[in-house]
């Protein structure tokens, strides 16, 4: 298995232009290894509504999570996980929504496509899985979010092995026929990536 990157050591990695991610994933095989990846743009957006799709290839258990997502420097967080009871929750500026259920949940999936949009002004979220679309669900509390600043994605080892790989982030909330189409944001581009590295994290070919 050719292998593009290999971290194991403590002191962070980095790039000092984007790169072309097509065709690798981050791989976090490692259940008692701590890895971490942080994504970030170049450019300020308002993400009040976004859409942030991905692929990742699971294990039966837990992940937790599969992402962390800070809109702006300083707000507050938006993280989803998929857990031992096939619920994928989504946490929301400390507020929880919870999808039932993951379709996928052995360890021979093969590629999972998930989606998650956000609209700020009715507090509504919607979760994609493969292409299938969650009830929309919502919460009844305001939440503050910074109004413009520069948005980025942590991914972090979760408590059995996982790959994740196209990650790609809109400032709005993509409607169905633009979520099928598979295509790439306009925030955060897999075809376009400014990442750091830490701890026990791969970089390699996606298979």
């Amino acid at each position: 298995m050719e292998m593009l990157l290999l971290l194991l050591v403590l002191l962070p990695g980095s790039l000092a232009v984007p790169e072309d991610l097509t065709g690798k994933a981050f791989s976090f095989p490692y259940s008692s290894s701590f890895g971490s990846v942080n994504i970030t743009s170049d450019q300020r957006n308002s993400l009040k509504n976004f859409t942030l799709c991905f692929q990742y290839q699971p294990s039966a258990g837990s992940i937790n999570p599969l992402f962390s997502l800070y809109p702006t420097n300083g707000s507050c967080s938006f993280s989803l996980s998929r857990n031992y009871d096939r619920q994928y929750r989504l946490y929301v500026c400390g507020n929880t929504l919870s999808f039932c259920c993951s379709s996928v949940f052995q360890d021979f999936p093969g590629w999972v496509r998930v989606c998650v949009t956000w609209d700020s002004r009715t507090r509504v979220a919607q979760l994609w899985e493969n292409g299938k679309g969650s009830v929309r669900k919502g919460l009844d509390r305001p939440i503050w979010l910074l109004e413009e600043g520069t948005p980025n994605v942590v991914l972090n080892s979760g408590s059995s092995p996982f790959q994740i790989s196209d990650i790609n982030l809109w400032d709005r909330e993509l409607p169905p026929w633009e979520i099928m189409a598979h295509g790439t944001g306009n925030v955060l581009s897999w075809e376009s990536v400014w990442y750091t590295t830490r701890g026990a994290t791969l970089l390699e070919s996606k298979r």
